[in-house]
């Protein structure tokens, strides 16, 4: 019988059909990379590997050995010694997650290979046991196929409790046990696979059997083992999160503690006339758009645009992460150029609470931000002989609108040590730290809309843009976690600073003669 249709969704979960997150997952999987985008499949298996992957011994490759028992004759065991694989770089389709317009949890996925040439060393022996009748044997066994229009198209049905998900911290987002809290997978559909056969050669000890049609010969797979392989694999893969499930889930940080009462000696931010003088000049002289707003002098001095490359001082930024077993793989930012730098909408500093006589708060909201960048991304394979080093640049550009970041801290100034220094001292890094901490830093808000984005290498141009823009905002276990970074660095630093020695004061004067 048909399968039944999908059960209704509960209101928390994920809409893939609706998820800007998925829209630009996509655009970066079937675009940018893909077939022929510009991090194209077809490129890297190209540059990595030549369009041939070969394993064996001499790679790597520790044989592979399935024993299947063979009652009464014993021991089967089958060995892949080696296992070669050409045509790799011959996708002509490849399409990842695609949602669905009318299955809110559906996704799906399709790939064809236009051409596929394997060829495999097997080994076959059969290990009697106990018995004289049988003798051990051993066989080798070469095997050359040459196939085509090799396809696979998947339908998946992905239920994710968005509601849940939201509720996590940073570290149980990176918990096995608690992501598989979120996941449920019912559905796994093989709705076709299959393959055209040209040549199949089978070889041992010399004696050669050849399969060469006058055409092609078309393999599918047939629609009842199209539904029990995904029956299989949901099966499979539902045992794997519920036992993933059943482990603890990392317990969530325990929230931030009430700020303590101030020290009678601590700058009240709400009553002080230093901070309202230097409030006015920060917001009203300077803000957005005041008499030295910033959108006026950002205009004045660069035009609206900032360009940094290596012609403008910028030494290139360069972050190597280990990608074991492949290698290293680093990206260089070589340029960056950001426009509209002068499309500021809000620019508020350091505005006190009503509450908290510690806080502070800040915001920002840019109307329009153009970006582009130049990126190399290099892989270095550490001794390996199936991978070859690549080398590749990328051109990024985005069109963002509100740009958007809120943000609240907790500065606590010890006014009375403060006001006991001379003046040499109030310019003394290691003083000054010693009358300051910074207890918290939260990032309210901050997100962005996407109008477009273009990303090209070597002519080849992958562009997304949206019938409507795209709204995306920093998850707020990210938020948190942002906050707590940024106040233990700038905790260390303030804490290195104070262990320095301290400016002496001034002797006083001499009394008068």
């Amino acid at each position: 019988p048909p399968p039944p249709p999908p059960p209704p969704l509960s209101p928390g979960t994920v809409r893939w059909n609706e998820s800007e997150v998925l829209a630009l997952a996509d655009f970066a999987l079937d675009e940018v990379v893909g077939a022929n985008g510009p991090l194209g499949i077809n490129r890297l298996v190209r540059t990595l590997t030549n369009g041939t992957l070969s394993l064996d011994n001499t790679s790597g490759l520790a044989p592979l050995v399935l024993t299947v028992p063979l009652p009464p004759l014993g021991n089967v065991s089958l060995t892949l010694r080696s296992l070669k694989l050409s045509g790799l770089d011959s996708f002509a389709v490849l399409q990842l997650l695609e949602p669905d317009e009318h299955d809110a949890a559906a996704l799906h996925s399709r790939a064809v290979l236009e051409s596929l040439g394997a060829s495999a060393t097997l080994a076959i022996s059969l290990q009697s046991e106990g018995s004289s009748v049988i003798s051990p044997v051993s066989i080798e066994l070469s095997l050359e196929a040459a196939l085509t229009q090799v396809k696979v198209d998947m339908l998946s049905r992905l239920v994710l409790d968005g509601s849940r998900l939201s509720s996590y911290e940073l570290n149980q987002l990176a918990s096995p046990a608690c992501l598989a809290r979120c996941v449920s997978l019912p559905l796994l559909a093989l709705n076709e696979a299959g393959l055209h056969l040209h040549s199949l050669v089978v070889s041992s000890s010399g004696e050669v059997s050849s399969l060469r049609p006058a055409q092609r010969l078309a393999f599918a797979v047939p629609a009842a083992a199209e539904r029990a392989l995904g029956d299989a694999a949901v099966k499979l893969l539902g045992n794997v999160l519920a036992n993933l499930a059943q482990r603890p889930c990392e317990p969530p940080h325990p929230p931030p503690p009430p700020p303590p009462p101030l020290s009678p000696g601590t700058v009240r931010w709400n009553e002080s006339e230093v901070l309202a003088l230097a409030d006015f000049a920060l917001d009203e002289v300077v803000g957005a758009n005041g008499p030295l707003g910033i959108n006026r002098l950002v205009r004045t001095l660069t035009n609206g645009t900032l360009s940094l490359d290596n012609t403008s001082g910028l030494a290139p930024l360069v972050l190597t992460v280990p990608l074991p077993p492949l290698g290293n793989v680093s990206l260089t930012l070589r340029s960056l150029k950001l426009s509209g730098l002068d499309s500021f909408a809000v620019l508020q500093l350091l505005e006190p609470d009503e509450h908290d006589a510690a806080a502070l708060h800040s915001r920002a909201v840019l109307e329009s931000l153009g970006a582009s960048a130049t990126l190399a991304i290099s892989l270095q394979s550490e001794g390996s002989s199936v991978i070859s080093p690549v080398s590749i640049e990328l051109s990024l550009e985005a069109a963002l609108t509100q740009v958007k970041v809120d943000m609240l801290s907790r500065l606590v100034l010890d006014g009375s040590r403060l006001s006991s220094y001379e003046l040499n001292q109030l310019a003394s890094p290691a003083c000054l730290a010693r009358c300051v901490s910074l207890p918290l830093l939260a990032l309210n808000e901050a997100g962005l809309h996407l109008h477009s984005l273009v990303v090209s290498s070597s002519g080849e141009v992958s562009s997304l843009r949206p019938a409507q823009r795209l709204a995306f905002a920093v998850p707020a276990a990210a938020e948190r976690a942002l906050g707590d970074a940024a106040v233990k660095l700038l905790g260390n630093v303030l804490a290195n600073l104070a262990q320095r020695p301290c400016e002496p004061p001034h002797p006083p004067p001499p009394p008068p003669p």
